[in-house]
């Protein structure tokens, strides 16, 4: 949770682990008065259940959320994270702010979060 500008006129600079690269960002967001929460397997390991199928979520590295609040940001990532392929298209029809990485690395965002990218 950021609050405020870094400085005057300057965002905080939020960046986003990569998946698979511990030592690499997969982006990094320019943020002011929000909220950022992250979900995925690589740390935890298969801890986020999809509850249409009972098995561990499939289909995404991991997923980024922004929200006005880190409970809303927590719990929009999850359920993003447990509907694994479908959990982009979901977020996005709702204007979401989403940066995910799917299986196959590639690299999925919505327009709300493309305004925040900053690299």
């Amino acid at each position: 949770m950021v609050a405020g500008e870094a400085a005057p006129g300057q965002p905080w600079r939020v960046g986003i682990r990569h998946p698979l690269e511990a030592d690499r960002t997969a982006a990094v967001l320019g943020l002011v008065d929000a909220a950022v929460a992250t979900s995925g397997a690589y740390e935890r390991g298969a801890h986020i259940i999809d509850p249409a199928t009972g098995r561990p979520a499939a289909g995404l590295l991991s997923a980024t959320v922004v929200a006005p609040s880190l409970a809303r940001a927590d719990a929009l990532v999850t359920a993003v994270f447990a509907m694994g392929n479908g959990g982009p298209r979901w977020i996005a029809q709702r204007g979401g702010a989403l940066l995910a990485v799917t299986t196959d690395q590639q690299v999925l965002t919505t327009p709300a979060i493309d305004r925040l990218l900053i690299s």
